[in-house]
């Protein structure tokens, strides 16, 4: 588990900022939305092709210095396929204590009610953990946290 101290309101910058819509209810109106961190919760951006990922990634690392926090950080996954029209290949790693929320709020940052979170990815060597397989006769390749699905379905 990874310590949390804080809680970002993610979709609600991006709300904020036009890239994203919500229902009145608080969930996201996906008709109206360019760019959003999936409802998971898990590092997922959702991204409609037509929208500018590379202004989506300045934006989201702006929000993160703007609230105090450094080493933010979007990874591409080539080998994700779209999803309802959106593409997903963009993984946010959020700065160390922060864990990223996706639903409405009144403020983009609180005390986080968790102290800890599990994690997809953490630079941190205490959190990296040991992928064990069956195919020992043939040479594994080093991998991120993420690649490991991707790896156990070709395997």
């Amino acid at each position: 588990m990874q310590p949390i101290f804080h809680a970002c309101y993610l979709n609600q910058y991006l709300a904020d900022r036009g890239w994203l819509a919500f229902n009145a209810n608080g969930t996201v109106n996906w008709d109206e939305t360019q760019a959003a961190l999936h409802p998971a919760e898990n590092g997922t951006l959702m991204l409609r092709p037509t929208a500018d990922g590379e202004l989506l990634r300045r934006e989201i690392i702006a929000f993160f210095a703007e609230a105090g926090f450094s080493g933010c950080e979007i990874d591409t996954l080539d080998y994700c396929s779209a999803q309802q029209g959106f593409s997903n290949s963009l993984f946010l790693l959020p700065p160390d204590g922060v864990r990223v929320k996706a639903c409405a709020a009144d403020s983009y940052v609180t005390s986080s009610s968790k102290a800890g979170d599990h994690c997809g990815f953490s630079s941190h060597s205490w959190l990296r953990g040991t992928l064990l397989t069956a195919n020992i006769d043939k040479p594994q390749p080093v991998m991120e946290m993420y690649e490991i699905h991707h790896f156990m379905l070709e395997a």
